[in-house]
């Protein structure tokens, strides 16, 4: 199969895309899939370099547009611009499932796409955090619109996928209480076929694998 995996930020400073996302491309390429990364690194502009390839996997970085450095207007037009062009990128991949990490942000608005203007392939949903007002923005320090629109993302995009990866047993139940028929899987952090020696759990994906 084909799979596109849409990274939440850039690898560094924070860990998801480094401790989630390339895992699971890389476990999914050892299955003999052919995968696709995209990153939008607006949170670390520097790193943005040139495609990478590796045995079935490709990480592409997105253009991070000028009008970045506007204060505020400016970071929400990149968010926009960048989910435009991640999910064209996805687009001409032409993958049967496109998996989204986070339901907030450029990817909550890549997920909506995908889900709303791409049903020719499965949208599979990743969640590692509990991302609204109760959650994980709690502890950051974003305007109160800016905790309200990602608490308005997570709640409709918790039930806007065919099925979901999920990091943690709480996160689990979160997601079989939105919607109890939706297949799911719960990916520790970490779960590496380059790290780890046992069965690859996101198989159990089998729906669309």
């Amino acid at each position: 199969m084909r799979i596109a995996l849409f990274a939440p930020f850039a690898l560094q400073p924070k860990g998801t895309t480094v401790a989630r996302v390339l895992p699971i491309a890389r476990a999914l390429c050892k299955e003999g899939h052919d995968c696709l990364v995209v990153v939008p690194p607006y949170d670390n502009p520097s790193e943005a370099r040139n495609p990478q390839y590796a045995d079935h996997l490709t990480v592409k970085w997105l253009q991070i547009p000028s009008i970045s450095r506007w204060p505020w207007i400016g970071s929400g037009i990149t968010q926009l611009v960048l989910a435009l062009r991640g999910f064209r990128t996805i687009a001409e991949f032409a993958p049967d499932v496109i998996h989204i990490f986070k339901p907030k942000a450029v990817s909550g608005v890549v997920q909506m796409l995908s889900w709303h203007f791409d049903r020719q392939a499965a949208v599979v949903l990743d969640c590692d955090d509990w991302e609204g007002k109760d959650g994980w923005s709690k502890f950051e320090s974003y305007p109160w619109a800016i905790k309200m629109l990602f608490e308005v993302q997570e709640r409709y995009l918790l039930t806007r996928n065919d099925a979901a990866t999920v990091a943690s047993n709480e996160l689990e139940k979160r997601l079989r209480q939105a919607d109890p028929e939706r297949p799911l899987a719960r990916v520790p952090n970490f779960f590496d076929p380059f790290r780890h020696n046992s069965n690859n759990r996101i198989l159990c994906l089998c729906k669309f694998c």
